[in-house]
């Protein structure tokens, strides 16, 4: 029996170079630690004729209008390259130089409405198959810093819905008592039966039966006869091939985080590239989270007939942060009374790389305001949750994002 086990899977991403034209499969490069239950999937487009008269009480047809791709990657103990993936492009521009042995990426907000997409493949258990998708764009994210836990991340993926399966389909002839048939798409993969998901021969128009493979070599599966005349007959088979893309890459090895590894640091100055003063708060802090969305539109536009959308556009980008935290001051308090505007700096840093260089998620919002601060009740201690809208500085943008690893490069049109 296929292996269909949810923990055999795999996914990989091209997270160092991303696509220089939408829906042109770039090679994957990096495999990455998810969770189990983030399956990339496809949205397939159906629509039937209800309420239309077809002389029926039922739908008696259905559209194919192609497909298009969805899923939930969710990051239980986010490791820096994990942010710096997810930022690089949902943020859409990085710039990166030397931390020591490894690297310091500066990821800042973008302009330009046409994200950056990558491609994804996706191995789903030990050897049911593996599919690649190709324009994928981060929609949205959420990074949670909660009390006593690891550092969570999860991105919502937008895809146009361009794809390419290990498992072919084709329909060959053979006579009808035949007892091997040669298949012409490629190899059966390793030679291996469980492999070839199904073989069966159509006895009559319409009347298919199933076949039993016995062994398989190469391009030959054998089976037991099912029992039809000499005659030609078409044989529907379902088989995995080898494709390049399907070996997939190592993964990198980083040190997660764990929210006690962040500092937090409300106002101060922000000059571009450090904060000065300000006031750090940890202890009295339950949880942080930040609320990335790019609303991106992915459409099927005039012209397209084809099986996957061919657009991509930004609808606009909205971040908040909120603050769940123990009621112990009056400072958020006075913000919103005085409806302030200021910075907030959250950095988590883990173990050194290299003599002073930790591997760092380092996130600045250089102009943040209060826009809600209910009060609640924590077992029996007061608490306060801050919703903080963050604001598009002239000068600094709305965020910028600072990771140190030892990965060269992220979402990069050039070769390393």
């Amino acid at each position: 029996m296929r292996n269909f086990i949810a923990k055999n899977s795999l996914v990989a991403v091209s997270a160092n170079l991303k696509e220089t034209v939408l829906n042109t499969f770039q090679d994957l490069d990096t495999s990455i630690l998810v969770a189990l239950a983030s399956i990339i999937g496809m949205d397939w487009r159906r629509e039937d004729n209800a309420g239309e008269m077809t002389g029926r009480e039922e739908i008696d047809t259905l559209y194919d209008l192609g497909a298009l791709t969805a899923a939930t990657l969710d990051f239980p103990k986010m490791q820096p390259q994990h942010a710096a993936f997810i930022c690089a492009y949902a943020l859409g521009a990085v710039d990166t130089d030397p931390a020591g042995t490894g690297f310091e990426h500066t990821i800042t907000p973008t302009d330009d409405i046409l994200p950056s997409t990558f491609s994804a493949g996706m191995r789903l258990g030990k050897n049911v198959g593996c599919r690649q998708f190709a324009g994928l764009c981060i929609d949205s994210f959420n990074m949670v810093f909660d009390q006593d836990a690891w550092v969570t991340l999860s991105a919502a993926v937008k895809g146009t819905g361009k794809y390419e399966d290990d498992v072919i389909e084709e329909t060959v002839q053979a006579p009808g008592n035949a007892t091997q048939i040669t298949v012409t798409s490629g190899d059966v993969l390793l030679n291996d039966i469980e492999n070839v998901h199904l073989v069966r021969g159509e006895k009559a128009t319409g009347e298919w039966h199933d076949a039993v493979v016995t062994d398989v070599s190469g391009d030959v599966i054998f089976i037991e006869s099912i029992g039809g005349a000499t005659a030609t007959i078409d044989y529907n088979v379902i088989y995995r091939v080898t494709k390049t893309w399907a070996t997939f890459p190592a993964r990198v090895e980083e040190p997660p985080l764990r929210t006690g590894d962040l500092s937090m640091i409300v106002g101060g100055k922000w000059d571009g590239s450090a904060i000065t003063g300000g006031h750090a708060m940890s202890t009295e802090i339950n949880r942080v989270e930040w609320a990335f969305n790019n609303n991106m539109e992915v459409s099927f536009r005039p012209g397209n007939t084809g099986a996957y959308a061919d657009d991509i556009i930004r609808g606009g980008r909205v971040q908040t942060v909120t603050i769940a935290r123990r009621f112990l001051d009056w400072i958020f308090e006075r913000k919103i009374i005085n409806n302030d505007t200021f910075s907030l700096s959250l950095k988590a840093e883990g173990p050194e790389f290299d003599t002073g260089e930790k591997y760092t998620v380092w996130v600045v919002f250089p102009r943040v305001s209060v826009k809600e601060i209910p009060k609640s009740l924590d077992g029996r201690k007061l608490a306060e949750t801050i919703t903080l809208p963050v604001l598009e500085d002239e000068t600094y943008g709305s965020v910028k994002v600072f990771i140190k690893n030892q990965v060269a490069q992220y979402a990069s049109v050039f070769e390393s």
